[in-house]
């Protein structure tokens, strides 16, 4: 019984693989860096970057407000404006974050 369990575990975890967010893709995904690590080896850099659309004049452009963006301080809503602005302009939210990227890249 226990060794009809395993296989039966094993093909749910080859299906859930495939599944994305599922721990089995997370699983798989971090096999898949370690062969590469294995294969090329250790990166010799590694960034991971989060822009913070929330505290950025920039976002609040995309947004639709009027933000002066020349100046090193401009004035923004309060924060609990700029999460309500964040939670209802969601595109505006994707647009900022492609924009820091496209200009990281």
């Amino acid at each position: 019984q226990e060794k009809a369990l395993f296989e039966l575990l094993d093909k749910v975890n080859v299906i859930a693989s495939s599944v994305p967010g599922s721990s089995a893709t997370k699983v798989k995904m971090r096999n898949e860096i370690r062969s590469l690590i294995h294969w090329l080896g250790s990166p010799s850099l590694f960034i991971t970057l989060n822009p913070a659309d929330l505290h950025s004049p920039i976002f609040c452009h995309f947004a639709g407000l009027k933000v002066d963006l020349d100046s090193s301080y401009p004035d923004l809503p309060s924060n609990f404006e700029r999460k309500l602005l964040l939670s209802r302009n969601p595109a505006a939210a994707a647009r900022f974050f492609h924009a820091i990227m496209r200009a990281f890249i």
